[in-house]
């Protein structure tokens, strides 16, 4: 895994912000406030990291004009250091190995799979028939891809992913290790024998920058494909039902559980352990705070949550009492009410 060797005033042209100390200091690497080096880099975005910051070895701080006092080594300083960092770590972090193009001999590839000469095909994949694979694309080993499924250029496929039957993926997607992409939506009528299935008849469109998490579920639609916009970003363990569609840039964190035939907008933020019930549609520019239940539509931009802070326990076996005598005072206080009315 190779890395390169950036100087302090290289890396701040790239990311817009001006150094404060040696300028042609030179770093190979980033790493934490914890752990960095002299020939590290690393940031700080404020809070209770103060004390690390004072503390750091590193040999540079991307950090914000307000907090470059508490510095004691150079720094880059930014408007964004968050932002500032992603890029830098882009530039020196640790690289992907580089897989030779080809295929593995323990891949099984149909003669009626198309797979461009630049794929990366691993072990023990298997390509069925009317595949398409297209340049640069990267097949993790283990991983399959259904009949006439579809991958764009570039496209990262990690091992042990599950791409099925007439599915497609865009360009640059990235999927982590047992991603699902179009296993049967959740679809069953009660029948006099019991539960009766609905043929899942549609795909998964997923359209291009997407990045999906390791063991992540998105369900195919019943006659319409369920659509990932392009630019979603989904944690690992989150589960798409059938037929929900995922707008733009939208992202999705770990554990989150959207229902089928939910419609989400352009730039939403779906925070952890958020359930979405099914036929709701959630409008642009939403965000949804952690271990939420949405159960009606979202018409308005903005931030909403339902779940209930933690407490002691001793406060919340209190508070979840007085739960359960809200009836009973709300019909007292509508008898008080009649009778001061009165």
């Amino acid at each position: 895994m190779s890395q390169q060797e950036w100087t302090l005033q290289a890396l701040a042209e790239q990311v817009g912000g001006r150094v404060e100390g040696d300028a042609g200091k030179v770093v190979r690497g980033v790493a934490s406030l914890r752990t960095a080096g002299e020939d590290m880099i690393t940031f700080f975005h404020g809070g209770s990291y103060r004390k690390l910051l004072a503390n750091t070895a590193a040999g540079a701080v991307i950090l914000a004009a307000e907090d470059l006092d508490d510095c004691p080594v150079a720094a880059i300083v930014a408007e964004e250091p968050r932002k500032a960092f992603a890029r830098v770590a882009q530039l020196l972090g640790r690289q992907r190995p580089q897989v030779q193009p080809g295929v593995d001999r323990t891949a099984s590839v149909s003669d009626q799979a198309e797979v461009d000469p630049s794929a990366r095909i691993g072990p023990y994949v298997v390509v069925e028939e009317g595949a398409w694979i297209g340049p640069e694309v990267e097949l993790g080993a283990g991983s399959f891809i259904g009949s006439g499924a579809r991958i764009e250029a570039a496209s990262v496929i990690s091992p042990q992913v599950h791409i099925g039957w007439d599915c497609r993926i865009g360009k640059r997607a990235y999927l982590h290790p047992g991603v699902v992409i179009g296993a049967d939506g959740f679809g069953f009528n009660r029948g006099d024998q019991g539960w009766e299935k609905i043929p899942q008849l549609g795909a998964v469109t997923i359209d291009d920058d997407v990045e999906i998490g390791a063991n992540t579920t998105i369900d195919r639609g019943t006659l319409e494909d369920t659509v990932i916009g392009p630019g979603v970003k989904l944690d690992a363990q989150v589960h798409i039902g059938h037929n929900s569609q995922i707008g733009a840039r939208t992202i999705i964190a770990g554990c989150a559980g959207v229902a089928g035939s939910v419609v989400i907008g352009d730039d939403c933020v779906i925070a952890g352990a958020c359930a979405l019930t099914d036929h709701i549609e959630i409008c642009a520019g939403v965000t949804v705070m952690g271990m939420t239940g949405v159960t009606n539509s979202i018409k308005e931009p903005g931030i909403y949550s339902s779940a209930p802070p933690m407490q002691a326990l001793r406060q919340w076996r209190k508070s979840a009492v007085r739960i359960t005598q809200l009836d009973d005072m709300a019909k007292r206080l509508q008898s008080l009410e009649r009778q001061n009315s009165e």
